[in-house]
Order: structure tokens, then sequence, then C-alpha cells
């Protein structure tokens, strides 16, 4: 683990306040390995708290500066399994991850008290909660000059607006699919495929601050890719691809100002 703590800056005409932060970063991890197979259990964490100060001119008139202070704060957990077993020349893969994210930003009211506050943003609250995971399940193959992985992934995740001045609305999106991949090697030539199908479907509630209405979204989609390399010697390789690939929108980019 790695903790660090700074104090306020400081400069000849004094300390500035609110400039410190904190943070703790962390991460532990077991491990159990077998004749055919292991397991790897890992929790990983990282967070801590940041304060910035900044300065504002006042819409319309230049002259009138204030200070504002930002506060933000982070907190991240992650916690993923790693396993695998090889059994009749195929090895079988298991991946899942849980992860909880927690993110919020406070901007404070201008501090100086005789400064018009209506000349000047108003002060607010970022804070979200996301929760979420994981699967992924492969097998991978070897035989000859042919060697490819075939899987099915799948994960489910939360977004929780916990502040009124939140920038997205809640959300809960769930995902899943399957993916093909298949190498084969001839002398200097490799040729290499990649098949992939996707389903995604998005649920997002009402927010009158954003002006979004309740909303159930679906996708589907098919990503892949086809290349061929040719080496003339051990060092040296030259080769050509075409990738085809494409997401859905997240949360934040469907509500976002």
């Amino acid at each position: 683990g790695l903790g660090r703590a700074g104090g306020d800056l400081r400069t000849p005409d004094g300390r500035l306040g609110v400039t410190g932060f904190e943070a703790l970063d962390g991460q532990a991890a077991l491990a159990v390995r077998g004749a055919t197979g292991s397991a790897r259990l890992r929790w990983v964490r990282g967070g801590g708290r940041f304060e910035i100060l900044r300065q504002e001119r006042a819409r319309g008139d230049s002259t009138q500066v204030v200070q504002r202070r930002l506060e933000r704060d982070l907190d991240d957990d992650r916690l993923q399994l790693h396993a695998d077993y090889l059994v009749s020349g195929m090895r079988l893969e298991a991946r899942a991850q849980w992860q909880r994210r927690s993110v919020r930003f406070e901007t404070a009211a201008p501090a100086a008290p005789a400064v018009d506050p209506s000349l000047f943003s108003p002060a607010d609250r970022f804070d979200t909660l996301h929760r979420g995971g994981g699967l992924a399940l492969r097998a991978r193959h070897a035989s000859g000059p042919w060697h490819g992985t075939l899987g099915v992934p799948g994960s489910e995740r939360s977004h929780d607006a916990l502040a009124s001045v939140a920038g997205t609305p809640d959300a809960h999106t769930t995902a899943g699919g399957v993916f093909a991949s298949e190498v084969v090697r001839r002398g200097r030539w490799t040729a290499h495929g990649r098949l992939r199908w996707d389903l995604w479907h998005l649920d997002s509630g009402a927010d009158p601050v954003l002006r979004v209405k309740e909303n159930a979204r679906n996708a589907r989609w098919v990503s892949g890719g086809l290349g061929i390399a040719f080496a003339p010697r051990p060092a040296i390789e030259f080769g050509v691809e075409a990738n085809r690939a494409s997401r859905p929108p997240t949360p934040y980019e469907l509500s976002a100002k």
C-alpha cells in the first residue's frame, strides 16, 4: 500500500488555503497453482481527497475576481478473480471483476462576502456512485499451426446520482456477447481473424435538472477484423489489417448538455 498527504501550498505572500491532499492506494493478492490450473484473487484500492483553490471572474465585470474552493473525493475498490484449467489440450479461463467507484466534486460559494453572488456561478455538487461487475469465460486451443480463442463476456453496471447537480441521471446497463479469434501460421505467413457479436440494454431515470425523461434503449452490433503478415526475416514483419468496431453511448453522453 501507499499513502500520501500534502499540506497547503506556500508562496512568498503566505500560505494558500485548501490546497492540500490525502491519498491512499493499495492492493492485496492471493494465488493458488496446481499441475493443471491456477486461481488468483486480487483486491485493488485507490482514492483520496484533493483540494484546489481557483479564481473566477464575475460575469459582465472582469475586474471582480473571487477565490473558489473545489474539493474532489475519489474512492475506487475492485475485486478481481482469474482462474484457468487445462483439459484435453484446451485451456479454460474465467475472469471476473466487481467494482465500486464513487466520485464527488464540490464547489464552494465565493469566499468574499462583499461580492454580489449573482455575478458568479452558484455553489454546486457533483456526486455519483458506480457499481457493477463483469464475467468473461474463454476457451483457448492450439493444434499445429492453428490456435484461437472462443469466449462469452457479460457485464452489469449501475450509475446512481447522489446529488442535485449530478451531471447524469440514474442508469442501469447490462451487456453480453460472444466472440471468436483464430490465428494460423504457414512458414513466413501469418493470417488472423476476429469476430464479435454484442447485445446491450440501458434503463435510465428521469431528471428534471437535466430535462431528460425515463429512457430504455437496446442495441446490437457486430465487430471484427482480418489481417495477414509476412516475415522475410525473424526480426522483420510486414502486415496489413482491417478492423470494424463500435460501442454504445454512455449514460453521460446521452444526457450531457
